[in-house]
């Protein structure tokens, strides 16, 4: 939906929501198991879940300096969904534009913010927002939703730098939020969700139930 035509965010959703986005990113940046965030932020059309993204954005880089650096990478989601996982390996090697020689961990160990030591490095890479089928807009299916959290778990961890901590962010709008809450919880049961290192997390603007999966290290 376009944002200037868009209802404003509730101020309920970014102020309930922020003081969690603080504290999985505390945790992200203090455990020393914990490698990869995923987190899929959801609500129904016209509750502008992208401008919410980008007032995130904002309260994060103001108020999360204290603890972490952050540096925002927006990625462009692969086109060709038929063979999405390697192609989002193809999509985030091809964006990041590594060079000659460099393998996937050295280019994130490039990109990652400068910190003090006090400070975890953390990238956020910003998939953008989507829209649950049927819609005219930029769909994403359950079962590329699911590929994506796989991604996320498998080549993210694997490739994540020891000193470097990685978000993983997309935001879907969806007619059917209940549906979409329950297999997001469905998948804490994956073999893949349960990877040390990985974790996810579910943040629904339209509930205040939040739903979790993955590993719980600190």
């Amino acid at each position: 939906m376009d944002s200037q035509s868009s209802p404003p965010t509730r101020l309920s959703d970014r102020d309930r929501i922020m003081p969690l986005l603080l504290d999985y990113l505390r945790q992200l940046t203090q455990s020393r198991r914990q490698q990869v965030l995923a987190i899929v932020a959801y609500g129904l059309p016209g509750r502008n879940v992208d401008m919410l993204r980008q007032g995130l954005r904002y309260e994060i880089d103001r108020q999360a300096e204290r603890f972490t650096a952050v540096q925002w990478i927006p990625l462009h989601f692969p086109q060709l969904r038929d063979r999405l996982y390697g192609n989002l390996e193809y999509e985030l090697e091809t964006q990041l534009a590594p060079r000659p020689g460099e393998v996937m961990q050295e280019v994130f160990e490039r990109v990652a913010p400068l910190a003090s030591e006090a400070n975890r490095r953390v990238l956020w890479l910003d998939w953008g927002l989507f829209h649950a089928p049927p819609s005219a807009k930029r769909e994403l299916t359950l079962h590329e939703l699911q590929t994506w959290l796989q991604f996320c778990s498998d080549f993210l961890t694997a490739h994540c730098p020891r000193g470097v901590r990685i978000v993983s962010y997309l935001a879907i709008e969806a007619e059917d939020c209940d549906q979409l809450g329950e297999f997001l919880i469905a998948q804490k049961d994956e073999t893949w969700c349960k990877r040390a290192g990985f974790r996810f997390k579910s943040l629904a603007l339209d509930s205040a139930e939040q739903h979790t999966g993955g590993d719980k290290a600190r």
